[in-house]
């Protein structure tokens, strides 16, 4: 059996310059989507991941909208019809007014992050298991897709969650940041390039994959298994493990027990967002894959990217590719976390990572076009 994990870059969900309406959404997926069911019958069976950032940005704009409007009609000290401009000039969006639904309804709550990011799960799987079922279907192939609402265990002591540096959700005006990151807490920082303030959450490093069992019984769950999941959406929803008795001592690395008495524990979601790419390299670790492929908007990683003397590779080792990320050759806002991911995944048992564009996914499974990662 051929097998491989894919993560899907979120270009091949949503375009620059798009709204990410449904529509949208589908027919950039049909694209891809197309390309996966080639994979598929040349005989591959896959496990797919994908990004989620504009997803859950709408999600939290719709959180914010909502609460904004409850806040006008509720008199709020700041002047509503003032914020909602605010917010709109700055999200790209109308404000809609809800007062009057407010009255009937309620006042509707703002969910965290953690919520807003399995929102954001359910959303795109079900969009990408309908986009490539209906591609299966044209080439006469019969498979299952499902989507597994993944949590990701991170550790409650991470260095990111000191220091938040992940920009999320809709950009505000600085009378409206100041005025959230006193009400809430939150830690905001000024995109100068585009003109406003963003909220910041910490990106803590995913360390396991809870569901990790059920995924593995859907991959293997016969000889000629006709299910393809799509796990660990968006990085995953981050949480933490934590002892269920208050003040309980015990150890969370070990699993449960503690002087050989056993201590139960919790999961317990947090407000951060997790990489996706890493995520996804913990994903294919943990299922135990040797081939990992990370579907990005360009066809090859490239050195000296951008300038004269830029140069595509077409082949990298793994001692290659950690000197060249210790140069500074791959920013941790473009290549840097699929380089990281790839030395996690190769480090940790894996044998190759590919990285190229949708498009090119069929050539470079047969070695002639992306760029290939080994020990």
């Amino acid at each position: 059996m051929k097998t491989a994990v894919i993560a899907i870059g979120g270009n091949a969900i949503l375009l620059a310059g798009e709204r990410g309406t449904k529509e949208e959404q589908i027919d950039n997926l049909k694209i891809t989507c197309k390309h996966l069911a080639e994979l598929i019958r040349e005989g591959y069976d896959l496990v797919l991941t994908h990004g989620n950032g504009p997803q859950v940005g709408n999600i939290m704009l719709q959180n914010e909208v909502g609460e904004d409007s409850s806040s006008s009609a509720n008199g709020s000290a700041t002047n509503g019809a003032e914020e909602s401009r605010e917010l709109s000039l700055f999200a790209g969006f109308k404000f809609l007014d809800f007062r009057a639904e407010k009255e009937v309804f309620g006042q509707p709550p703002r969910m965290s992050l953690d919520v807003c990011g399995a929102e954001s799960q359910g959303e795109i799987g079900y969009l990408l298991q309908q986009a490539l079922v209906n591609e299966l279907e044209v080439l006469g192939i019969k498979k299952t897709v499902v989507s597994v609402i993944t949590q990701v265990l991170v550790d409650k002591d991470d260095e990111a969650f000191h220091n938040p540096t992940k920009p999320i959700g809709p950009y505000y005006g600085e009378k409206e940041a100041t005025r959230i990151m006193i009400e809430r807490g939150w830690k905001m920082v000024q995109d100068k390039a585009r003109g406003g303030w963003r909220r910041v959450v910490p990106s803590p490093m995913p360390k396991e994959i809870v569901e990790r069992d059920a995924i593995m019984r859907l991959i293997f769950s016969g000889k000629d298994s006709s299910i393809i999941v799509i796990a660990a959406g968006g990085g995953g929803i981050p949480v933490i493990r934590k002892c269920k008795m208050q003040n309980a001592k015990c150890k969370i690395e070990d699993g449960s027990r503690q002087g050989g008495i056993s201590t139960p524990l919790r999961y317990e979601g947090v407000e951060a967002v997790i990489d996706k790419d890493l995520a996804a390299s913990v994903l294919a670790r943990s299922i135990k894959e040797k081939l990992f492929i990370m579907l990005t908007d360009v066809k090859k990683v490239a050195l000296d990217f951008g300038t004269e003397k830029q140069k595509d590779l077409g082949e990298m080792s793994l001692k290659e590719a950690k000197r060249y990320l210790a140069d500074g050759q791959f920013p941790s806002g473009s290549m840097g976390p699929k380089i990281e991911a790839a030395i996690l995944f190769l480090e940790g048992g894996g044998e190759e990572v590919i990285i190229t564009s949708p498009d090119n996914l069929l050539r470079a499974i047969k070695g002639e076009e992306g760029t290939h990662v080994k020990v």
